[in-house]
């Protein structure tokens, strides 16, 4: 973003990342970043221009190279960017212009969208993102029979983070089941205890502040700690093992 020239701390609103799969790509994931604030459309563009840039054109979408990022911007107004390596950032303008199917056309990340949307940061999974986000979660634990019996049961997942007194967590996983909730939710307490015996305190700590369980054919997960805490769990091995 401070490469197209916004200021990040003083124009931005909101920011929202999107991954993908493009059809017919296999497991091949894209990510495409969508910024929304107030932006001084004209003198980026000027800037862009002193800079010898050259767009190109997506439908009626002039599509700007960002220096030495290997990405491209694109204003589609003077309140959002799309911004993204090439494939990605035309992936977004063709379901913008009606081209592909939209997000508003798959009925149930929306709901998942509207349980969570006003959080301060908040996500939502799709099926195959969740049967992916729950098998790191697990991690040796995955390998257990039950998990391949629950597993083409997770049909979404959503959560939201709040941050006025701490660090709170609220996920939900979407089952439809109320046995399969439930046997996901003692694969996960047993996969806890497992970590416990061999982690460092930190990790005992936030795992001990964590809640699972199911309801009405929902996994359900709560944490919550202290900032000073979570800053010190962001560089433990059991957060880098989940972001690798």
């Amino acid at each position: 973003m401070r490469k197209s020239g916004l200021n990040d701390n003083h124009d931005v609103e909101q920011l929202a990342f999107v991954l993908f799969w493009p059809k017919g790509s296999g497991n091949t994931l894209e990510t495409v970043g969508i910024a929304q604030g107030q932006f001084a459309v004209q003198e980026i563009v000027a800037s862009f221009r002193k800079q010898k840039l050259k767009p190109t054109l997506v439908h009626t979408n002039k599509v700007y190279p960002l220096v030495k990022t290997g990405m491209v911007a694109c204003f589609v107004d003077h309140s959002t960017m799309v911004f993204g390596n090439s494939d990605a950032v035309k992936a977004a303008l063709d379901a913008r212009d009606g081209v592909a199917p939209n997000l508003l056309t798959n009925a149930p990340m929306i709901d998942a969208m509207k349980s969570v949307d006003t959080e301060p940061l908040w996500s939502v999974l799709d099926e195959k993102g969740t049967q992916f986000m729950v098998h790191q979660l697990l991690g040796n634990a995955a390998s257990v029979t039950d998990f391949e019996t629950v597993k083409k049961h997770l049909h979404s997942c959503r959560y939201g983070m709040d941050f006025q007194h701490g660090v709170h967590l609220n996920l939900s996983i979407e089952t439809g089941d109320n046995f399969i909730a439930a046997t996901l939710s003692s694969i996960f307490n047993a996969a806890i205890t497992l970590r416990k015996m061999s982690a460092p305190e930190v990790e005992k700590q936030a795992l001990a502040a964590t809640s699972i369980h199911s309801n009405l054919g929902n996994l359900e997960i709560q944490f919550a700690t202290s900032n000073d805490e979570f800053a010190t769990l962001l560089k433990s091995p059991l957060f880098q093992s989940v972001l690798a």
